[in-house]
């Protein structure tokens, strides 16, 4: 960030990249830093700032501290959730057997006028009919092709 702001004048997506390093390299409290003087500076975070960080607690298993980066995310009146957002903390929670917090998420998602695609209709379906293992199993797969969202 130093090199970035000697050289020039970094913005938001500058920051998010920086962030987004930290959190891959297991590094949140530089991450935190980073995005502390993103903020001094003037930025605002933005959505994808919050993806980054709820897909890193979600990646370590941390889904309480996602969870509570989402809250935050809702409370800030310049940003807004996406169903990249949502499906993130989904996944994490189906991953994590917690398949009635995935399908209130999805709820969530819906009465915020959030449109699903079509894996959210498969997971969500799947859900419902009781087919937990199954929704699991979609979501690992998904993941060993790479489709994985977080």
């Amino acid at each position: 960030m130093e090199i970035l702001e000697k050289g020039g004048k970094p913005d938001v997506f500058a920051y998010n990249a920086v962030i987004s390093g930290f959190c891959k390299a297991n590094r949140i409290e530089s991450a935190k830093q980073v995005l502390d003087g993103m903020k001094r500076k003037g930025f605002s975070h933005d959505v994808v700032t919050f993806n980054i960080m709820i897909g890193t607690f979600c990646s370590q298993g941390k889904i309480d501290l996602a969870s509570k980066v989402f809250e935050e995310l809702l409370r800030d009146n310049n940003c807004k959730p996406t169903l990249i957002t949502c499906m993130i903390l989904i996944e994490a929670h189906i991953l994590e057997g917690g398949i009635d917090e995935g399908l209130k998420l999805l709820d969530e998602m819906l009465s915020r006028g959030i449109e699903p695609d079509t894996f959210t209709y498969i997971v969500r379906g799947l859900a419902k009919e009781g087919k937990v293992n199954q929704a699991f199993e979609l979501v690992r797969t998904l993941d060993s092709w790479g489709v994985n969202q977080m």
